[in-house]
């Protein structure tokens, strides 16, 4: 275990969807099924796999096809996407490369700030078998009252885990991520293997970015290094 006893960084708050795990082969065979079934064209890939982050209503909002009534549909197609997302999102979830072995050598705390509900998060944790692992707090968009890119989500977090802004970084791959970094006053690191482009993350105000989990120490090290 590689010691981070003199780090400034204390707590490391991870996104789920794109940043822990690959989740996006669910998500959009979900959505393709619901368009199906209620007669909408189906969207390329590509656009389901970049509006993922916002959450599942913000989620079919922005997929929706122009000139769909979505104040009258919305709410039918919400409860609908769910219905048939609980038969399929663990059906081909994986963990991104890396993940578990900086886990592994991590020893300072942990924890998930995501936008899915959180009874996915949860259940998708024990279904990859990191339940283990010592999480401060599994949180979901549904959690409290708000969810990011509103500070209070990741405000709570270091809360319970007793530490303060700059003792934290949030790690993510959508605007959401860096937004409620920027928000809490925290260091954000974007990664570059998730749904959203990585330049949209850098021009929100990203610092930094990461390519593989393998690199995740060093660019802890870049950021520690801005506060000796």
């Amino acid at each position: 275990m590689r010691s981070m006893k003199n780090s400034v960084k204390k707590l490391l708050v991870f996104d789920f969807d794109g940043t822990i795990a690959d989740t996006s082969a669910d998500i959009i065979h979900a959505t393709h099924l619901l368009f199906d079934k209620k007669g909408i064209a189906r969207v390329e890939d590509h656009i389901v796999e970049e509006s993922i982050g916002m959450g599942f209503l913000n989620l079919l909002q922005k997929v929706l096809p122009e000139g769909t009534d979505v104040n009258s549909a919305i709410k039918e197609l919400y409860n609908e996407f769910i219905e048939i997302y609980d038969s399929h999102y663990l059906d081909n979830i994986q963990v991104f490369s890396g993940f578990e072995d900086f886990l592994k050598a991590w020893d300072g705390q942990v924890a998930i700030i995501s936008n899915k509900i959180e009874k996915y998060v949860v259940d998708s944790i024990y279904h990859l078998k990191m339940d283990h692992y010592p999480w401060e707090a599994i949180i979901g968009g549904d959690t409290f009252h708000v969810a990011k890119p509103d500070a209070y989500v990741l405000q709570e977090v270091m809360k319970k885990a007793g530490v303060t802004p700059l003792e934290t970084v949030m790690i993510g791959d959508g605007l959401p991520d860096v937004l409620v970094a920027k928000n809490a006053g925290v260091d954000s690191i974007a990664v570059e293997f998730g749904y959203s482009p990585i330049h949209e993350l850098r021009n929100a105000g990203a610092e930094h970015t990461l390519d593989h989990y393998c690199n995740l120490f060093d660019c802890l090290d870049v950021i520690n290094a801005k506060y000796s």
